[in-house]
């Protein structure tokens, strides 16, 4: 309903997830950590990284960047995105996509808020924009001044954050999302 009364504005909402997840191999020894970004971390992980890759392009669910996060066998793979539910389709594929894909190889995979109480937790980000409805030209970026937001941007935004407590409900509706945020610091 609410992506109705946006194209009746000329408008298409362009969203996209960033999922974070924690893997641990067949052996069960520790993954190693060594930070954001470790390339420790990213060898380790890199031929079921590899796959996982590939079984959510076959689903034409396209991966636009991977990374190590900063905890022991985190992992981080941020999609395309998509315009309105597709976004949201795509979150699911992702989410079956790299369980199925982690557990067939004989890994096992956490999308917990906070899996481990002494390690950073998983979030799961969703990005967003406001595009003109031939889903090209952004609605938040002003061309002649780029750090200035444009007036639609302004009014899409005030509402979120107007909204926020109850968004809150449902973006951490657990109590182990509202560990991730009370205990890592700098959690968003």
């Amino acid at each position: 309903r609410m992506l109705v009364r946006l194209q009746s504005c000329g408008l298409v909402l362009q969203a996209a997830f960033e999922g974070t997840f924690t893997l641990l191999p067949p052996s069960g020894e520790a993954v190693p950590g060594g930070g954001f970004h470790s390339t420790a971390a990213m060898n380790a992980a890199a031929r079921l990284v590899n796959l996982l890759i590939d079984a959510l392009e076959a689903q034409h669910v396209l991966v636009e960047q991977y990374s190590a996060e900063a905890g022991n066998g985190q992992h981080q793979l941020t999609i395309r995105p998509g315009a309105g539910l597709v976004a949201a389709d795509q979150q699911i594929a992702f989410r079956e996509t790299v369980r199925g894909v982690a557990n067939a190889q004989g890994w096992r995979v956490s999308f917990a808020p906070k899996p481990c109480s002494d390690q950073p937790g998983n979030p799961c980000h969703l990005h967003f924009s406001l595009t003109a409805a031939d889903g090209h030209a952004s609605r938040f970026h002003e061309a002649e001044y780029p750090s200035t937001l444009r007036l639609e941007g302004r009014y899409f935004l005030a509402g979120v954050l107007d909204h926020l407590p109850g968004l809150m409900a449902l973006a951490a509706g657990g109590v182990n999302s509202y560990r991730r945020l009370a205990t890592t610091p700098g959690s968003a």
